[in-house]
């Protein structure tokens, strides 16, 4: 069975650390901007993310800290 909740939105996101314990779930965090959605977390606070639909986003990830210069994204379309 997962442990991936079921998505009330429209699809979730699990978010896993693989920094082989460089960095503990505390210090890794996901950020997400989108039609009046403003979340920033670590992945200790929330592990996974309940995605609404939208036509364009973004979602970024940090080490250390939610404004670190070490960071990545990825790029998406969630339909209905």
């Amino acid at each position: 069975m997962s442990n991936i909740p079921a998505a009330e939105n429209v699809m979730t996101f699990k978010f896993l650390d693989h920094t082989n314990g460089k960095y503990s779930d505390s210090q890794v965090f996901w950020s997400f901007k989108n039609n009046g959605v403003d979340e920033v977390h670590s992945i200790a606070d929330a592990p996974a993310y309940d995605m609404p639909a939208n036509s364009s986003g973004r979602m970024y990830f940090y080490l250390e800290a939610p404004d670190s210069k070490y960071y990545d994204f990825i790029e998406h379309t969630i339909g209905p």
